[in-house]
C-alpha cells in the first residue's frame, strides 16, 4: 500500500465525507511545486482554491509565522492586538476610509457583512421593515445559513430549507432586472454581489452593471456589499477587483488570499455604516489573533514589495492572450481577469482536470464545464508556458 493509500484509508475511517476528495495527500511544497506523500511533484495552478497567493513555503511568510509562533499565538479580542490594528490600517490604506472586523473565513466575512447591513437598516436608519436582500443567480457566498441563503445556486440549498426569507435573486449583469426588483420590493436594504462570479463559472461583472448597481444603492440607501473573498488581494490584477470598476462598496469582504494559507477573514466597512456594529453585536473568538494577522501582514508586504499584483495582471494577460489565439476546438469561451481565469468547454471539465493531473499540473473546475486556473501570484511566464504546452492539446482533442 502506498503512503497516499494509507492516508486515504485513515481519512475514510475518521473524516466526514463532505468533499469528493482526490486520493492524493501533499506533504511539502516550494514555490508553485507540491510534492505528494509518494514523492510525485505537481505544478500548482489551483493555489488551494485561490488561497496560496505567495505559493508554498515562501520565505517571508515562513519567517513571519515562525517569529510570531515563538512569541504569542492567541489572547482573544478582550484585549488589544497590535498586529490586528496594523493589518486593519493596511487594509484601510489600500482600499477606503473605514473600519475592519476580522474573522476566520470567507463565509464568516459574508455573515458579518449581512449582519452589519441588517443592523444598519433596523437600528441606524430605524427601518425594521428593510430586511430584504438582493442577490444574484449563479452566485456563491458560502455555506453557513445566511451566506447559503444568498447563494444563487439551488444545488447548494438541497436539504437545508427553509433558508433566510426575503432574499430576491436576479440575473447577473442585468441592470433592468435589478431596478424592477427594487421597485417591487422596497423592503430590500442590502445588495450582495461578486465582481467576478468565481464558483459560478468565472463570469466578470460588466462595468456599466456595477455602476448602475452602485447608483441604485446610493439612491435608495441600500447597503452595497462586494464579496471579494476570491477576487481580493491582487488576484485580478488590482489589489481589489472593485478598483477596476471605479466604484467603492459600503462593505468589502475578504478571506482566501489574505493570509496565504492561514485561516482569516475580514470585512472593510465604510464609516457611514460602520457604526451599526457596537460592542456585543458581533464577535469572533479567533478572529484577528496575533498569528493570523502576522501572516496577513507578511502577505501584504510581499505583494507590495515584490509587485505581485502587477505580476498577476501581466501573467493573466499572457494566459488569456495565448488561450484566445490558440482557439482550441472544444473551448466555448475564455473569461476572467488577472490570475482568476475560466475556460468554458463544450463538454465536461473533470476529464481535462484529471488528464492535467496525470501530466503533473493541478487545475480546478467552476461548475461542470468550466476549467478554473488560479495559480499563486508568484507564477513565472515560463511556468505559464509549460501549463499551456500541457493544456492546449487536451483542449483541442477534448480529453
Amino acid at each position: 500500500m502506498s503512503r497516499n493509500e494509507e492516508i486515504r484509508a485513515e481519512h475514510d475511517r475518521y473524516v466526514l465525507p463532505t468533499y469528493g476528495r482526490i486520493p492524493i495527500a501533499f506533504e511539502s511544497g516550494r514555490g508553485i511545486t507540491l510534492t505528494d506523500a509518494d514523492g510525485r511533484e505537481y505544478q500548482d495552478f489551483l493555489a488551494g482554491l485561490a488561497v496560496c497567493s505567495l505559493g508554498h513555503n515562501h520565505p517571508a511568510l515562513v519567517e513571519a509565522l515562525q517569529t510570531q509562533a515563538a512569541k504569542l499565538l492567541h489572547t482573544s479580542n478582550l484585549f488589544l492586538i497590535a498586529n490586528q490594528s496594523k493589518l486593519a490600517r493596511y487594509l484601510v490604506d489600500l482600499s477606503f476610509p473605514g473600519k475592519v472586523f476580522f474573522c476566520n473565513s470567507g463565509a464568516e466575512a459574508n455573515e458579518a457583512a449581512l449582519k452589519l447591513a441588517r443592523r444598519y437598516q433596523t437600528t441606524l436608519r430605524n427601518a425594521p421593515d428593510r430586511t430584504g436582500i438582493l442577490a444574484f443567480e449563479r452566485s456563491f457566498h458560502g455555506r453557513t445559513f445566511a451566506s447559503l441563503s444568498v447563494t444563487g445556486q439551488t444545488r447548494y440549498h438541497e436539504g437545508f430549507a427553509p433558508l433566510l426569507p426575503d432574499v430576491h435573486f436576479v440575473p447577473f449583469n442585468d441592470s433592468e432586472a435589478v431596478g424592477t426588483t427594487l421597485d417591487a420590493h422596497p423592503e430590500i436594504g442590502t445588495i450582495i454581489v461578486e465582481l467576478i462570479q468565481a464558483e459560478g463559472g468565472i463570469y466578470p461583472a460588466e462595468k456599466s452593471f456595477i455602476e448602475s448597481l452602485a447608483a441604485e444603492a446610493r439612491e435608495r440607501d441600500i447597503v452595497l456589499i462586494f464579496d471579494e473573498v476570491q477576487t481580493g488581494m491582487g488576484r485580478t490584477g488590482t489589489f481589489f477587483a472593485w478598483q477596476q470598476y471605479g466604484v467603492q462598496p459600503d462593505v468589502m469582504t475578504l478571506a482566501k488570499g489574505l493570509a496565504g494559507g492561514i485561516p482569516i477573514g475580514a470585512i472593510v466597512v465604510q464609516e457611514r455604516v460602520a457604526a451599526a456594529l457596537t460592542p456585543g453585536t458581533h464577535a469572533s473568538t479567533f478572529g484577528g489573533n496575533p498569528f493570523s494577522t502576522a501572516a496577513a501582514i507578511a502577505v501584504i508586504k510581499t505583494l507590495l514589495n515584490d509587485q505581485l499584483v502587477e505580476r498577476a495582471r501581466a501573467r493573466g494577460e499572457f494566459l488569456l492572450k495565448h488561450l484566445a489565439e490558440a482557439s482550441p476546438q472544444h473551448v466555448v469561451e475564455v473569461r476572467g481577469r488577472g490570475l482568476l481565469i475560466g475556460i468554458e468547454l463544450d463538454g465536461d471539465a473533470a476529464s481535462i482536470v484529471a488528464a492535467m493531473r496525470e501530466k503533473g499540473f493541478l487545475i480546478g473546475t467552476a461548475g461542470t464545464n468550466v476549467l478554473r486556473i488560479t495559480p499563486p501570484l508568484i507564477v513565472s511566464e515560463n511556468q505559464c508556458r509549460r501549463l499551456l504546452d500541457a493544456l492546449l492539446p487536451l483542449l483541442e482533442s477534448g480529453s
